[in-house]
């Protein structure tokens, strides 16, 4: 449950907290630019781009969605997709990365006309359902 009034107020207020959590560094700015530098590094072939395009290109050619995905978005699918890659210890995407960072990257993003839509949808997935990664 949640707390009650006065204990909120106090989080809040951070009456209580008197000793800070100490925290230790587990990467320190060199390692950080380094990872940064092989994300930004790592391969994608032209089918992983042509396969984000589609996904965009539904948002915006649908007359379902009345704020598509714009190329801002795209980019940042693909920044995520290498960022997922590179976490999973590969220097290359595949569409699997795509599909695992989209809803994260899109959902937020993304409005449908229909505002009667089950709000259980997951726009996104359903958006990922309708594009076949492998087309070409």
């Amino acid at each position: 449950g949640y707390p009650d009034w006065h204990s909120e107020k106090m989080m809040l207020s951070g009456e209580g907290t008197k000793t800070a959590t100490a925290l230790s560094q587990i990467v320190n700015e060199q390692q950080l630019h380094l990872a940064k530098e092989q994300i930004l590094q790592t391969n994608v072939a032209s089918p992983i781009y042509d396969y984000i395009l589609r996904l965009v290109t539904l948002t915006r050619e649908s007359n379902s969605f009345p704020t598509p995905l714009s190329p801002r978005a795209s980019k940042a699918i693909l920044l995520a997709a290498k960022a997922w890659a590179f976490v999973h210890q590969r220097d290359f995407v595949i569409p699997e990365d795509v599909q695992a960072i989209f809803p994260a990257v899109a959902e937020h993003r993304i409005r449908h006309l229909d505002s009667n839509l089950d709000t259980d949808s997951n726009l996104s997935q359903q958006i990922l359902e309708q594009v076949d990664p492998l087309a070409a």
